[in-house]
């Protein structure tokens, strides 16, 4: 319950910020305005290395955060993927029945199927080479085509092969210690420099383009930190 509370407050508060802004400010059309509200209700865990070397990610607050995390970034992905949708003109009845269909198919194989494949193949397998990695990153990537396949953003699967798979591996194990380095040495800052490539830096030139980020910034860190107190106070959590 804390974690779909955290994921609707985080999501909701966000989401109309954008729409508010977009609409309201700078007077676009409204699937940009959507656009805007789905980019602006997503967000990724940038301090989870910082969470994870401080021995806090097995804490009530981590695991909530992660797992509210997860649920906006799907809602947010669900929004993106009926925009798109409807710019290439498949938002029809169709498009609906395979979107619902492939989600739940794609729910159901991540949390139900691939724990159990996975606690036997860990079972049987020695954590001191280096199979058990590589089995780590081809589920991550298997989830993660999987869910582009259903219309959902690839980093959505990664996310939810992560959080099936986190309870299988102990926190001080060599798997461990692999996970760790690969994600917080490679893949992390691979995507982040991705991420980097696709800007336009000609596009920080203009007027409007500084504006509409500044108060995209700005009513973000908002709406997120009022989602966040509003959740302390409805849960009794410490706001802080």
């Amino acid at each position: 319950r804390q974690v779909l509370l955290f994921g609707v407050l985080t999501f909701s508060l966000t989401f109309a910020a954008g729409l508010i802004i977009a609409r309201g400010l700078f007077r676009l059309d409204w699937p940009a305005t959507i656009l805007m509200g789905s980019v602006m209700s997503s967000h990724t865990l940038l301090a989870w290395p910082i969470i994870s070397r401080l021995g806090l990610s097995r804490h009530s607050f981590a695991t909530t955060t992660v797992g509210g995390t997860i649920f906006h970034n799907f809602l947010a992905m669900l929004v993106l993927a009926v925009i798109v949708g409807q710019a290439n003109g498949t938002a029809d009845s169709g498009f609906w029945i395979k979107l619902a269909v492939l989600t739940c198919a794609f729910a159901f194989l991540v949390f139900r199927i691939v724990p159990v494949v996975s606690r036997f193949f860990l079972r049987k397998t020695s954590a001191d080479d280096g199979g058990q990695a590589i089995y780590v990153l081809a589920i991550v990537f298997l989830c993660s085509f999987l869910s582009q396949t259903a219309g959902i953003e690839a980093i959505l699967g990664a996310f939810t092969a992560g959080l099936a798979l986190n309870r299988l591996i102990p926190e001080r194990s060599p798997l461990m210690n692999r996970v760790q380095f690969l994600g917080n040495s490679l893949l992390v800052p691979l995507f982040l420099l991705s991420v980097g490539l696709m800007a336009d830096l000609k596009r920080l030139a203009d007027e409007r383009t500084l504006l509409i980020a500044a108060a995209m910034t700005g009513s973000l860190l908002v709406a997120k930190f009022i989602g966040a107190h509003v959740f302390a106070r409805l849960t009794g959590r410490p706001a802080r």
